[in-house]
């Protein structure tokens, strides 16, 4: 799927919902690459370059091109999230 948005064109390059059963480790996208995350059940939190955030339901973050995320689930009560990954051209 693909929109255009204020000059420039956005495709869907993946678009679901899972689980979190393992920690995601550290990385980083290409210089046009965006993520966003919502989180429906759970808990954990989210490293965004060198700066931790606590996870809980209902919160939503995003990441952009080449910044430096992980993601750590609590194995008690592991995150499920609604993610959606994008890449502008424009």
């Amino acid at each position: 799927m693909q929109f255009l948005w204020n000059d420039y064109e956005f495709t869907v390059v993946q678009l679901g919902r899972g689980q979190v059963w393992q920690n995601l480790p550290r990385h980083q996208h290409s210089i046009n690459s965006y993520e966003m995350h919502f989180v429906t059940k759970g808990s954990g939190s989210v490293i965004i370059n060198d700066t931790e955030f606590q996870l809980k339901k209902g919160d939503f973050y995003m990441t952009g091109p080449l910044v430096y995320h992980e993601q750590i689930t609590n194995p008690e009560d592991n995150t499920e999230e609604l993610f959606l990954y994008l890449q502008a051209s424009g």
